[in-house]
């Protein structure tokens, strides 16, 4: 469970940030809303996910988005576009092996208790 750790003292990224430096490997990843905890997923592409889906996608591609739109009561797609850009940051820590990362994101959610993910079921 070294990732979490890692992953928790990794540097933050804004969601403006240049799409090269986010990797398009495997991984884990959390989102924040300045001090509190929102998401936390796995991703076959950091990149993608994360600055394609989450980013400037839409709810059908994006649970995050989805939960945020229920969760602050934004109106639009523009409306959580400008949401994320201005109080959303991320995380990330790189993993290959889809097992350990599916076991990790069931660990981290469980541990770290992020706010959005319990709204994605619903």
């Amino acid at each position: 469970m070294d990732e979490i750790e890692n992953l928790q003292k990794n540097y933050s990224f804004s969601f403006s940030t240049d799409r090269k430096l986010i990797p398009t490997t495997s991984g884990l990843y959390l989102i924040h809303s300045h001090d509190k905890l929102l998401y936390v997923r796995e991703a076959d592409n950091l990149q993608r996910r994360l600055l394609g889906d989450h980013r400037f996608s839409n709810i059908k591609r994006s649970d995050f988005r989805k939960s945020l739109k229920r969760h602050e009561k934004l109106n639009s797609e523009e409306e959580i576009s400008k949401y994320i850009m201005k109080n959303c940051s991320f995380k990330f820590v790189e993993i290959e092996d889809k097992l350990r990362r599916k076991r990790l994101e069931h660990f981290a959610i469980a541990v770290l208790d992020p706010i959005l993910n319990d709204l994605v079921e619903s």
